[in-house]
Order: C-alpha cells, then structure tokens, then sequence
C-alpha cells in the first residue's frame, strides 16, 4: 500500500489511509520547487486525521494544503511570482525582437518610432489574450487588488530588468503591470503555454460513498497563500451504480490505479501531450 506506480512520466500515491483515496500527478513534477511526492506524503503523515465523507472533501483539503507556509514561505511565494511574470515578460521580449529582426531584414532600416510600435503591438495582442479570459472562481474577495498592492514594485523591477531600453509608454507600463496582475488571477489563454502547470486526479471513495468519484484539478503555483487552479473534471466522467467503476477520461496516459482492493481504471484521451519532457521548462511558450 502507498507504493508508487510509474506509468510513463505519471505518478500515483495513496493520498490518504482513512479512506481508499488515490491521487495522480502528470505534467510537472514539481510545485515550486518541491517534488509532488514529497507534498503528498507530507499531506499524508501530517494532515489527514480522519475520514472524510466525499472525495471532494479530500480535493479542497489538498488543495489548501499545498498553500500551507510550512511548505512553501512567503518569501518563496513572493520570489515564484516574480520569476512567473519576469518569465512572461522575457517571452514577449523575444517575439518583439524576432519582428524587429524580420522587419529589418525585409526594409533594411529600423526608426526608433518603428520599434515603439512593434512593442505596443505585441503587448496589446498579449494583453487582450489575458483579458478575454474569466477570472478564476477560486480566488478569495480582493485577492487581485492585494496582490496589485503587494508586488506592484517588484512587477516593475521585472518591467525595466527585461525591456531594458526598450521604449516604453507610461501607458504601456501600466498595461505591463495589469498583465502580470492577470497572471496571478486568470487561467493561461489556451494559445499560451507556462512552464509550470501540473494536472491532479483524485479518485476513489469517501465513506459515505458507494460508488468511486473523481476530482481533477490543474495547478499553476502558490501566490499569497492561494492556490492558482482550475477544476478540469469536466473533462472527465463521474460514473454511477450501472458502471461500479469511475471511469476517466482525461488528459493522461493509460494507467490503473487499485487503492483498497478497489478498480479506477484512468483511461487516456487524446486531446492532449502529457508528457512533462514536452513542455519547455525554462520558459512560457509563445502564442501560435
């Protein structure tokens, strides 16, 4: 029992052993830093104390788990964020210099008013992308203008350590900072990939449950004691009486995962690339 399966780059763990609770994690290895394995046990041998009634309960308690400043400091939080939206920002650097670069190569001579209206374009494009995305229904009442308040400064230490003598609008600045603001507020547009994304299956059975149910979740990172995440379950299937197994379809490899004797066969979909080697660690992805 609680001996981990690899399946692919996919881990599964006993996540509890009051109840037959499994969880699974794909995508990144890690949250900030600390290998999900570790969370995981720790969540084990530290914070589960007795049964719970649904898996649900045993999601939202894992969830505020990983927010607990035992594992991750305020000032790693602090630090993390800033690494995110410096990230975000190097991104755009690059595509702005690679349409500089194609526009000189077609015209052979570049203005300074030229380059300012390049770097407006590809921040307009970037900042109407995260616009039109909802803000995430996780979030705790005034938690955008406090992290506004916290890391305005740090946000525009990062706005002059990568755009360096890039020009830059006051105007533009301040779209800058509302950018990384949405980071931390709303889910990465579909067209934009972060390095730092891992998906959690949690499956299995409270004790008032009969039959196995399924949370599944993606998390981004920790920021001010909250969980940046998203509820992806309906992309999965809830299966009842008629069934006697939860099957699921989600963005995972084929793997099978038997908590207390119990099946709750993961079966794979194609919507999706899990595998974490795809993903580009070291940076956000352009959009396409």
């Amino acid at each position: 029992m609680g001996q981990k399966i690899f399946t692919s780059a996919d881990k599964i763990f006993a996540l509890s052993w009051k109840d037959p609770i499994g969880i699974m994690i794909y995508g990144n290895a890690e949250l900030m830093g600390l290998p999900w394995e570790t969370i995981v046990k720790e969540y084990r041998r530290t914070a589960v104390k007795e049964s719970l009634p649904t898996v649900d309960a045993h999601a939202r308690e894992f969830l505020s788990f990983i927010t607990n400043e035992k594992l991750f400091s305020q000032s790693l939080q602090d630090k993390q964020y800033t690494e995110l939206v410096s990230g975000y920002y190097s991104m755009m650097r690059r595509q702005i210099r690679k349409l500089v670069e194609e526009t000189l190569k077609e015209t052979k001579q570049m203005s300074e008013s030229k380059i300012a209206s390049i770097v407006r374009k590809v921040i307009n494009e970037h900042c109407l992308l995260w616009e039109e995305q909802s803000p995430l229904e996780s979030l705790p009442k005034g938690f955008v203008s406090s992290v506004k308040k916290k890391h305005q400064e740090a946000i525009r230490g990062s706005i002059a350590e990568v755009f360096e003598k890039m020009p830059l609008s006051q105007n533009t600045q301040k779209k800058l900072v509302e950018l990384a603001v949405r980071i931390s507020s709303k889910w990465p547009p579909q067209q934009i990939t972060p390095p730092t994304i891992a998906g959690l299956v949690i499956a299995g059975f409270g004790h008032s449950e009969l039959f196995p149910m399924l949370r599944a979740f993606e998390v981004l990172t920790v920021i001010d004691g909250v969980a940046i995440h998203r509820r992806v379950d309906s992309k999965c299937i809830d299966i009842g009486a008629d069934m006697g197994a939860a099957v699921v379809r989600l963005c995972t490899r084929r793997c099978c995962l038997d908590v207390h004797g119990r099946g709750c066969p993961i079966l794979p979909s194609n919507d999706r690339n899990t595998d974490p080697r795809s993903c580009d660690e070291s940076a956000w992805r352009n959009p396409g």
